[in-house]
C-alpha cells in the first residue's frame, strides 16, 4: 500500500526544514499506522464489498439453491440441489461470508504487525504487511485479491489526512517548545 502526500504550509512554523522532515515522517507514520489499526480490518467486515467496491465472487447474486428442468420421457423433472458457488460453499462450510477471507489466513496475516516504511522527506511512505503468496495471484475473470486489500475510500483518505494534520501541529509545537526551552 503507498501513500503520497502534497504538504502546503502557511506562515512560519518556526521550523529548520530538517526539523521539518522529522515531524513529516513521524506525522506519516501515524497516519500509517492508523490505517493499519483502523481501516485495513474494515476490508473483512461483509459490508466491505459495497464500500469498496469489490468485484462480485461467483454465487454472490444467487440463492442457496440450484433448480434446473430436465425433459425426461415427455414429462419434465425438476431438480434441486445445494449451489455450488464460492460464496455459498463459504457459507456452509466456514460459517461466513467475509469478503477476501475463505479460512482467515489472509486477514490474521494482514492484521498482524506490519512494517511501516516513510522516505526521508516525509512526503511517501507505505505498509509492508506479510500476506500469503495466493493474494497477489490473478487468473482472468478472478477478482485482484491485493487490489481489493489496499483500496481506500474517499472518507479514509480524508481521516487519513487529519491524522496528519494533526500529527504536524503536534510536532511542530513540541519542536519550538523544546527550542523555547533551550534558548531560556
Amino acid at each position: 500500500m503507498s501513500f503520497t502526500v502534497t504538504i502546503l504550509t502557511r506562515g512560519e512554523s518556526g521550523l529548520r526544514a530538517r526539523e521539518f522532515r522529522t515531524v513529516n515522517k513521524a506525522a506519516m507514520e501515524e497516519a500509517l499506522d492508523s490505517w493499519h489499526r483502523n481501516f485495513l480490518p474494515e476490508h473483512f467486515e461483509p459490508s466491505a464489498n459495497a464500500r469498496y467496491g469489490y468485484q462480485p465472487r461467483k454465487g454472490d447474486n444467487e440463492g442457496p439453491t440450484v433448480t434446473w428442468r430436465r425433459e425426461v420421457g415427455g414429462s419434465t423433472r425438476t431438480y434441486t440441489r445445494k449451489n455450488p458457488a464460492y460464496s455459498w460453499r463459504k457459507r456452509r462450510q466456514k460459517g461466513h461470508n467475509k469478503p477476501l477471507v475463505w479460512s482467515g489466513q489472509l486477514q490474521r496475516q494482514a492484521q498482524r504487525m506490519a512494517t511501516l516504511r516513510v522516505m526521508a522527506d516525509g512526503k511517501r511512505g507505505w505498509v509492508a504487511m506479510s500476506v500469503p503468496k495466493y493474494t497477489f495471484y490473478y487468473n482472468p475473470g478472478e477478482p485482484k485479491r491485493y487490489e481489493e486489500l489496499v483500496r481506500w475510500t474517499p472518507k479514509e483518505i480524508e481521516a487519513l489526512a487529519f491524522v496528519i494534520r494533526d500529527q504536524q501541529v503536534m510536532g511542530i509545537r513540541r519542536h519550538n517548545e523544546l527550542r523555547r526551552k533551550v534558548i531560556k
